[in-house]
């Protein structure tokens, strides 16, 4: 059993169903935007661009989610992402 394994049966969550489900608190096609991530730099970068309000959904996504590996090298997530999702992340592979 890994180090992982270990420390995630000690969260007081990990015993409530509904936080070990597929979806989580979420629901399918809940949106990317809707769900609770750490940011950094990256939305930092967003929130500006966003709030000059010049550049189309795709570009802002690219921004935001770029750095998202988990998402776009390894299809984690996929589950939560909405309609606008979906086709925004066909730039970011671009990108």
């Amino acid at each position: 059993m890994g180090c992982c394994s270990i420390s995630k049966k000690k969260n007081p969550d990990y015993n409530i169903s509904v936080f070990n489900t597929k979806y989580r608190i979420y629901f399918e096609k809940y949106g990317l935007n809707n769900v609770m991530m750490s940011w950094g730099y990256d939305d930092y970068m967003y929130l500006v661009a966003k709030e000059n309000n010049t550049l189309p959904s795709a570009a802002l996504f690219i921004i935001r989610y770029h750095s998202f590996y988990a998402l776009h090298r390894e299809g984690a997530y996929k589950h939560l992402m909405n309609d606008e999702d979906v086709e925004n992340l066909k730039w970011v592979l671009i990108f």
